[in-house]
């Protein structure tokens, strides 16, 4: 006997198969994308009142628990924390939907001053890590200090998000 006379329709039996799972896969990315997606921004209403945004920098710069200072460091390095707050950019959308939140950085600011690695080591919400990373970026920095020496250091910024009631 012929293959074609065992499975006389093998072929539309195959394209209808695979027609069901193209049908699944795009039913499945629809749902998905339903699920997951990130809602837009609402629409500011001319009405409401516009809330202001302030952004605070905790004085304290300490040797986290989660960060492991370089052996040797007598003094963190520093920052202008005023300098640092006005570069900080509360975004929009958290504005509008009065969210607030907390990022605390880790930077390793070289001998000559220079950031030269930023680690994100807590997070209330994602929204608030690229302005607070970007914020970073911006200002200068004081080096660290070792028996009155520059020398790479560690530190840990906090950054808050803060809404003005």
């Amino acid at each position: 006997m012929a293959k074609s006379q065992i499975y006389p329709d093998s072929k539309g039996l195959i394209i209808k198969m695979v027609a069901g799972v193209v049908f699944l896969v795009i039913l499945l990315s629809i749902i998905y994308t339903k699920m997951y997606a990130i809602p837009d921004p609402p629409a500011t209403s001319p009405e409401a009142p516009d809330q202001s945004s302030k952004v605070m920098i905790q004085e304290r710069a300490s040797e986290s628990d989660d960060v492991e200072q370089l052996p040797g460091v007598d003094q963190l390095p520093s920052l202008d924390a005023k300098e640092l707050a006005k570069a900080v950019r509360y975004p929009e959308w958290a504005k509008e939907t009065g969210l607030e939140g907390q990022v605390i950085l880790n930077v390793l600011i070289s001998s000559e001053g220079k950031l030269k690695r930023i680690e994100v080591i807590n997070s209330t919400d994602k929204v608030f890590e690229k302005p607070a990373i970007s914020a970073v970026k911006k200002i200068k920095f004081e080096p660290g200090k070792a028996k009155g020496n520059p020398v790479d250091a560690w530190l840990a910024i906090p950054i808050d998000f803060k809404l003005e009631k």
